[in-house]
C-alpha cells in the first residue's frame, strides 16, 4: 500500500514540474534570456603604471564598460589584440563582473608584451614613450546555464606621449 502512495506522489510531482517546466518560455521571464550586449560601450581609458624590465613590458590596461540598456549583463569575457602604432604587440583576454542595467564598471587587463615578439620600430616607440596603443577584440557574455550568448566587437584606441 506504501508503495502505491508513493508512486502517486512521485508521479504528481513529475506532472507538476512538467508544467513549471513548460511555462517558463510563456512567463517572459527575463532571467532566461540571452544578454542583450547592442546598449554596450567598450572603450579602452588608459593605462596604470607599468612594470618594464630588459625584456617585457607589463601594462595594466584600464577598460570601461557602460551598459546603456534596461536589463543587467551577466559576467562576461574580453578577449583581444593589442597594437602599438598598427603592429600586433600582444593578445590578452579576461573576465569581466557583472554590469547592472545603465550602469558603468571599469576592469583592467594586464597585458604582456615580450619584446622578443615585436619589430625593432615598436620598441624605439615603447622607448620613446609616444605612440599610439590600439585594443580590437570581442566581449561574449552567456545566458543562464550557458544556454545562450552573444558578442559584440569593439575597437578603441588611445595617443600616449
Amino acid at each position: 500500500m506504501d508503495t502505491h502512495r508513493d508512486c502517486r506522489a512521485t508521479r504528481r510531482g513529475l506532472i507538476g514540474a512538467i508544467a513549471t517546466v513548460s511555462l517558463i518560455p510563456l512567463s517572459g521571464c527575463s532571467a532566461l534570456q540571452p544578454p542583450n550586449l547592442e546598449d554596450l560601450k567598450i572603450s579602452l581609458e588608459g593605462f596604470e603604471r607599468p612594470d618594464i624590465n630588459a625584456t617585457t613590458l607589463l601594462l595594466p590596461l584600464v577598460f570601461e564598460l557602460w551598459n546603456d540598456g534596461d536589463s543587467r549583463i551577466p559576467e562576461s569575457t574580453i578577449e583581444f589584440d593589442a597594437l602599438i602604432n598598427g603592429g600586433h604587440v600582444a593578445t590578452a583576454d579576461t573576465n569581466t563582473p557583472p554590469i547592472s542595467a545603465n550602469d558603468l564598471t571599469q576592469t583592467t587587463v594586464d597585458l604582456r608584451i615580450d619584446f622578443g615578439d615585436v619589430a625593432d620600430q615598436t620598441l624605439n616607440a615603447i622607448r620613446n614613450g609616444s605612440f599610439t596603443l590600439t585594443a580590437a577584440g570581442q566581449l561574449e557574455a552567456s545566458g543562464p546555464l550557458g544556454l545562450f550568448s552573444d558578442s559584440r566587437s569593439f575597437q578603441d584606441q588611445i595617443n600616449v606621449g
